[in-house]
């Protein structure tokens, strides 16, 4: 109420909770919050889960109804009452239209439907009808036609502490180039990742590793004398990554390094990964060009290499992965094309029995097979160039040869 600078007297709020009950897939709902510990177990909830502490706030004026005093009467004196007011209203009537010369009045026999015979109950009903239909038009006008009235504070809000939260962004977006205590990654390689960058860009000071498990990634300045420190942790229900603590460098750089050791192959595959990717025959000359420019730092051309390899591994996965889906695939071509053929030749490690190396592959279509078989017997021999000091000058032969009932056969 005092954030909003709202009357208790005049003014209600109703709180609802943002949240959501499965984590894949997301689908934000409104809770209401109507006590204290319903509250705490939305914060406790939301802080295990990582979600966002967001509260959607409604505020309405209040609607004062004033007490009716209600009346109780007996029925049996009710019904005494409106028989004897309709047979004075009856007289009355009777003796108007006596006076005029009309028609004397029936007597009441309490027979069914007598009363539409009396004109004073008729004009009586009629009248009632009528009244009782504007009162149902009254009753059926818009609500939104009607003016609502707002309370006067409502126009004078201080939006100073307000925070606007619309929902674009995710909860572990961090800074591209800081790292701060209470940044939440998504996975260890974009923790890993942000540190280095942070180092190489922004600090200009190296790290090294203390302790890097599948729970906890703690990092210190390669000096001794130097606090340095940024520890990181995932908790144990949670699925994301928190940093925790920093202490910031009190050493001094005295001069800039050509090179930076945290400028590993695997962060600048990262880096790098768009323009590799997008063009395989990315040199790595380029690529100490490029991290040059980013960091002003100068790394090895090895690691420019190993980078690039990384890099398409990441998109394309590794040559081991790839021999070993090889019998895969022409096995389902033979199977998609019957009366193919494929054979596979491998031997066996001797160091690793249970791994194999790929030796050579045999693989044709049942097309190319009754294709081949109207082909002509002809057998040709592919000639190569004769190396060494003493064959210098020797050529290949081309010899063409008969063979019975065949065509010619030419060798080199």
């Amino acid at each position: 109420m005092k954030c909003f600078k709202l009357d208790d007297n005049e003014c209600e709020l109703r709180i609802s909770a943002v949240t959501t009950r499965s984590s894949s897939p997301v689908y934000w709902e409104l809770v209401s919050i109507d006590n204290t510990a319903f509250w705490k177990r939305f914060v406790d909830v939301s802080l295990r889960r990582g979600l966002p502490l967001v509260l959607f706030v409604q505020a309405y004026e209040k609607v004062i109804v004033e007490a009716q005093t209600t009346h109780v009467y007996d029925e049996a004196t009710i019904v005494e009452q409106v028989v004897e007011n309709n047979v004075n209203e009856v007289n009355e009537i009777g003796d108007d239209d006596q006076a005029e010369g009309s028609q004397p009045v029936r007597e009441l026999r309490g027979e069914v439907d007598e009363g539409e015979h009396i004109p004073g109950l008729v004009e009586q009903m009629q009248r009632e009808d009528t009244e009782g239909d504007v009162r149902g038009d009254e009753d059926s006008d818009n609500d939104d036609d009607r003016p609502v009235q707002v309370p006067s504070q409502w126009n004078n809000y201080d939006h100073s502490q307000l925070l606007v939260n619309e929902g674009e962004t995710v909860p572990w977006e961090y800074s591209e180039n800081e790292v701060s205590v209470g940044a939440i990654y998504h996975s260890k390689i974009e923790l890993k990742e942000a540190v280095q960058r942070w180092a190489a860009k922004s600090l200009k000071k190296e790290f090294r590793v203390v302790k890097s498990s599948p729970q906890v990634y703690d990092v210190k300045c390669i000096r001794d004398d130097c606090p340095f420190r940024v520890h990181a942790y995932m908790g144990k229900y949670d699925t994301f990554w928190s940093v925790s603590r920093i202490e910031h460098h009190t050493c001094i750089l005295e001069e800039l390094e050509v090179q930076h050791r945290n400028l590993t192959a695997d962060f600048v595959a990262q880096h790098m990964y768009s323009k590799i990717v997008n063009n395989p025959g990315y040199e790595p000359k380029s690529i100490i060009n490029s991290i040059d420019d980013d960091f002003q730092y100068k790394i090895s051309y090895s690691k420019a290499y190993r980078a690039k390899q990384k890099a398409l591994e990441m998109r394309w996965g590794t040559y081991k992965a790839s021999y070993h889906n090889l019998p895969r695939m022409p096995h389902t071509l033979c199977r998609r094309n019957p009366g193919s053929y494929f054979e596979i030749k491998h031997y066996n490690l001797h160091e690793d029995p249970t791994k194999r190396v790929l030796r050579r592959a045999f693989f044709v279509l049942a097309a190319c097979i009754n294709a081949f078989q109207d082909r002509r017997p002809v057998l040709c021999i592919d000639g190569t160039f004769l190396t060494g000091e003493d064959m210098a000058l020797a050529q290949p032969r081309r010899i063409a040869t008969e063979l019975p009932g065949r065509h010619p056969v030419h060798k080199e």
